[in-house]
């Protein structure tokens, strides 16, 4: 048995293309929409609305729905997760991020800039046995004991090791 097949016309590249008979009577019969379509990707472009904003950060067109807009506390409208956050990590920095502990955590980036990163004492055997030690394995030592005193002349430098033994000596 042979399908009846009538030639139409796509509602978005306007190519033409063949459906069943059939196929259209069932869709005019449950008031479907008029329009037709030689694929889901034509269907997708057709029904897809034209961008109406621009990234704040690229100026890519975007998208954005009423409710969207509306629920955006700054009125900036983002493309990506990743504009949104060079936005973001700009404001958020230093002083004016809500964890901000005063720096005091910085020590750390100070004393191994400063320093460099190898173990500051002389009497280390793996510096004498001329290993290297992977970052990971490198403290940064407050002399005095104090964590919140944070100059560079209070700071040293350790390997774990040598870290323990001072700090177990200090005790």
């Amino acid at each position: 048995m042979s399908k009846s097949l009538t030639e139409l016309s796509c509602s978005n590249c306007h190519d033409k293309f063949q459906r069943e008979i059939k196929q259209i009577d069932y869709a005019r019969r449950n008031r479907a929409p008029v329009n037709s379509f030689c694929s889901k990707r034509c269907e997708g472009i057709f029904r897809t609305p034209e961008p109406n904003f621009s990234c704040f950060v690229c100026s890519k067109p975007v998208h954005v729905s009423p409710v969207r807009l509306k629920r955006s506390q700054t009125g900036n409208i983002f493309c990506s997760r990743t504009c949104s956050n060079v936005v973001r990590n700009t404001k958020y920095k230093g002083e004016n991020h809500p964890l901000w502990n005063g720096g005091g955590a910085i020590y750390r980036k100070i004393a191994l800039d400063f320093y460099g990163i190898s173990c500051t004492n002389k009497e280390c055997s793996l510096i004498k046995a001329g290993i290297s030690i992977p970052v990971s394995m490198i403290d940064v030592h407050h002399r005095d004991g104090n964590r919140s005193h944070n100059e560079i002349s209070n700071l040293e430098v350790l390997c774990v090791w040598c870290h323990a033994l001072v700090t177990r000596k200090d005790r």
